[in-house]
């Protein structure tokens, strides 16, 4: 596959007014879509395409981009008690946290032994 047929590909696919961006990427490309949300232009993570790629990979790929995409918005806007409980931009060392914090409580509700051995 060469950029010409990547753009005659990408040049078909439709979803709502969305678009999507073909960069120069390694051995490859880059697919990306670009799509308006919450009153700006935003763009979804970007898709490696190889230069072997086939057609119907290049279309489920697109389709992939769109899902996640889709997903990756309701994980901002869902709320509970106001707050993006599930936000996918929450820094990971503040998840690392709450999961030792969550383990910690778990394991003393329990009384079970974090590893095998402890506690005889």
């Amino acid at each position: 596959m060469d950029i010409k047929e990547l753009g005659e590909i990408v040049s078909q696919l439709r979803f709502r007014n969305w678009d999507w961006r073909i960069r120069e990427q390694g051995d490859g490309w880059s697919l990306q879509t670009v799509f308006p949300a919450s009153g700006r232009i935003q763009h979804g993570r970007k898709w490696h395409i190889s230069r072997h790629t086939l057609e119907n990979e290049v279309v489920q790929t697109a389709l992939q981009a769109v899902l996640t995409a889709l997903e990756q918005q309701a994980l901002e806007d869902f709320r509970y008690i106001g707050r993006a409980v599930f936000h996918p931009h929450i820094d990971v060392r503040a998840l690392l946290s709450v999961a030792d914090e969550h383990h910690k409580a778990l394991r003393e509700e329990s009384r079970v032994p974090s590893r095998p051995g402890e506690g005889e």
